[in-house]
């Protein structure tokens, strides 16, 4: 059966999130005013030690760290961060009262994306974080692993085209082949895709416009009377 276009469903699209690290709360309800006004969902951590205990459950697009902090330091924190496979790809902005060129040279070499100097420049913050995002592609986080916990990554993308065994996903990210991938699709809680297990096919990828990529997306266990569902679906939405 050919795919019928299914443009109108699309992912609720989510803020990008960001955490932030720092042991001054001043600092950190500044910050989440100033980010959550820009549109950013914002997490908050007084402490590396609070931070990983976010990354545990949730991966956010990108972190905001300061470095004088006790007892671990903001320059441990990122060398953590970038020495594991879930974490190394994710934005690192450092914001700090440190500016001498040592502390900068140090956070560089660490691989952090971006350096503010404190006391906060809202403009200066937001355009360099602007950049890192765009900067970062958010499918290279190939996670999780089979003895890892399970992790939400916030994703924009859009379902283009629907089929009886699987659909057609399109977003600026690439997926690895077989990644197990859930969507928040009205539709497709309706037809009962949501309870299917959803698994990037081994077929290549192809860009389509704009910086995005397009992914099929198998759907595994669908049975005659769910694709019949979907078949009636389709039909019901072509010209």
């Amino acid at each position: 059966m050919r795919p019928g276009s299914v443009d109108n469903i699309s992912m609720n699209q989510q803020s990008r999130t960001i955490l932030v690290v720092d042991d001054d709360q001043a600092i950190l309800k500044v910050l989440q005013k100033v980010l959550e006004a820009a549109g950013f969902t914002v997490l908050l951590a007084e402490s590396p030690a609070e931070a990983r205990k976010l990354l545990d459950v949730s991966l956010p697009h990108l972190i905001i760290s300061d470095l004088r902090m006790e007892p671990e330091d903001g320059f441990a924190f990122i060398q953590s961060l970038r020495s594991d496979k879930k974490y190394e790809t994710i934005p690192i902005l450092v914001l700090s009262a440190l500016n001498e060129f040592d502390s900068v040279k140090k956070a560089i070499g660490l691989g952090i994306d971006d350096y503010v100097i404190k006391p906060i420049q809202v403009s200066t913050l937001l355009r360099k974080i602007r950049k890192a995002l765009r900067n970062k592609e958010f499918s290279s986080w190939v996670i999780p692993l089979a003895d890892a916990p399970e992790i939400t990554v916030w994703l924009d993308a859009q379902v283009m085209e629907l089929g009886e065994t699987g659909y057609r996903l399109a977003g600026p990210f690439k997926l690895a082949p077989k990644h197990d991938v859930k969507l928040q699709v009205p539709a497709f809680k309706d037809l009962g895709i949501d309870q299917l297990i959803q698994q990037v096919s081994p077929r290549p990828l192809s860009y389509v416009k704009g910086g995005l990529f397009s992914h099929d997306v198998t759907l595994v266990g669908v049975t005659e009377e769910r694709s019949a569902k979907i078949r009636q679906y389709v039909r019901g939405k072509e010209p």
